[in-house]
């Protein structure tokens, strides 16, 4: 999936996530493209919280949920932590949402790790 979030400058990003923020901070969408900005940065804690906070949000639009566990799992990958990514991988299929071939990315993961673009 190509980064929606990673052209767009940082600051505008924080101040898109600050109006966000005034929303109760619930907004799916928008952590998860400030994940995927900071993941495109190599800043794969702040992605990790980021894919966290979307999966607690309102999950919409619907495949913020298969989608964030599956970036989740890529960040643990990255970080050399496996048995962790694996968990996301499962999760992901948990969902059965095989948005953008979702399903299929998951299953190929649990396989082998992901390693990075």
């Amino acid at each position: 999936m190509q980064p929606i979030a990673a052209a767009l400058p940082l600051c505008l990003l924080f101040a898109w996530g600050l109006q966000s923020q005034d929303a109760g901070s619930k907004n799916s969408l928008a952590h998860f493209q400030a994940g995927e900005a900071f993941f495109a940065q190599h800043n794969y804690q702040f992605a990790g919280l980021e894919f966290k906070a979307a999966l607690v949000g309102d999950l919409q639009p619907k495949w913020t949920e298969v989608w964030s566990h599956l970036e989740l799992g890529k960040v643990w990958d990255i970080t050399r932590q496996r048995s962790r990514a694996i968990h996301e991988y499962e999760l992901a299929q948990a969902t059965k949402d095989n948005t953008r071939g979702a399903l299929d990315e998951a299953a190929k993961y649990l396989k082998v790790p992901f390693e990075g673009s």
